[in-house]
């Protein structure tokens, strides 16, 4: 019996199931393999699918949330009047958080 046919007979035949154990080390090391590829790919899916989505989704924030900017001598420069007040998540957080470094790692420069 190959690994195709042991793979649709033991969906309804315990029996069968049970006469693999005679059966080969390989042919039980490619069965299991089989089953692991096939149960792998709903998720593979899956992440791929919800990565997709959050770059669209980071794309289209940093397109509509996020107003033109420059960074020149280390200060950030906009054309907006007032300041934008929005609510920190672990992105903008991210950010900022490189924004600053950067800032710093000029200014280290400089001094040196």
């Amino acid at each position: 019996m190959n690994v195709f046919q042991l793979f649709i007979k033991s969906t309804y035949s315990p029996r069968d199931i049970a006469k693999t154990r005679f059966q080969g080390i390989g042919k039980a090391i490619l069965y299991v393999f089989l089953l692991s590829v096939l149960f792998a790919i709903p998720t593979a899916y899956y992440v791929s699918s919800g990565t997709v989505q959050s770059m669209n989704g980071f794309k289209s924030v940093l397109n509509k949330d996020f107003p033109d900017f420059t960074i020149s001598n280390g200060k950030l420069q906009t054309d907006e009047k007032k300041p934008q007040n929005q609510r920190q998540t672990a992105l903008s957080s991210c950010l900022i958080r490189r924004m600053h470094m950067a800032r710093n790692k000029s200014k280290q420069s400089k001094t040196q």
